[in-house]
Parts: C-alpha cells; sequence; structure tokens
C-alpha cells in the first residue's frame, strides 16, 4: 500500500476529487516524521506507506461520507417544508437517482472498507493512534 496504489485508486475518480485525495495523503506523508515521534513508534518504510495509504482512504471516506450525510440531513430536516432540494441544477429528493447513487456509494464503501479492516481506521482522529494500532498489528 503506498501513495502510486492510492494514485491507482484514484485516477477513475472526477480530477477534482483525485486531487484532494491524492494531495492530502502527500501532507500526511510529510507529516511522517511528526506522527512517529507523537505516536512513539519507530517508523518502518512499511507502516509509513500503509499510513499514507489509510490517510488517502480516510479522505475519500470523509468527503463521500461528509456528502451524504448532509445531504440525508438536509432533507430530513426540511421534510415538512420540502421533499427536495435544489443542488445548482440538479433537484434532489430521497427517491432521485442521484440520492439513491450517493447512498449506494456510502453503504459500498463502509462494506468495502469493513471487509478489507480499514472501517476501524476511518473513525479514529489521530494518525499517531493509526500508527500505533498497525503497529501493533504486525
Amino acid at each position: 500500500m503506498s501513495l502510486a496504489i492510492l494514485e491507482q485508486i484514484t485516477r477513475e475518480l472526477p480530477a477534482k476529487l483525485s486531487g484532494d485525495v491524492v494531495s492530502y495523503a502527500k501532507s500526511v506523508e510529510a507529516a511522517l516524521p511528526e506522527i512517529f515521534r507523537t505516536a512513539d513508534v519507530r517508523r518502518t518504510d512499511e507502516l509509513a506507506r500503509q499510513l499514507v495509504f489509510i490517510a488517502g482512504v480516510k479522505k475519500l471516506y470523509s468527503i463521500c461520507s461528509s456528502s451524504f450525510w448532509i445531504l440525508e440531513n438536509s432533507l430530513h430536516a426540511l421534510r415538512h417544508q420540502a421533499q427536495e432540494v435544489r443542488l445548482g441544477s440538479l433537484i434532489v429528493s430521497r427517491g432521485s437517482p442521484y440520492f439513491r447513487r450517493l447512498q449506494q456509494l456510502q453503504t459500498d464503501l463502509v462494506e468495502i472498507l469493513s471487509e478489507q479492516g480499514l472501517f476501524e481506521f476511518m473513525e479514529l482522529g489521530s494518525y499517531s493512534e493509526i500508527v500505533r494500532r498497525l503497529s501493533r498489528e504486525r
């Protein structure tokens, strides 16, 4: 797992989304010395690669999850006043194809991350804690 693999994975995504994910992972890569120091874990190339990969996946998950939950919560809060919201030229309701695709993306992403043993890392806020967990699992 590495930045190169992350770049391969995100190649199929829209350019803005891919760029955001990869640049975030690169910023975590630049912070690796501090992360390992704070975690009090000896840095290895493998742990560093895993952490950078997880950082990119966390960013992707965060973008997808927040997009879904913002829309879900907006539709829920407005349910008595409106059944749909306008996003630019797009009108979205709970039954719209856009909402259903976003909902399915969220479900699929959680399922894949869980199957791959990565979902636990999505809920951790500290990269120091993530690197400690990774080092304990080795």
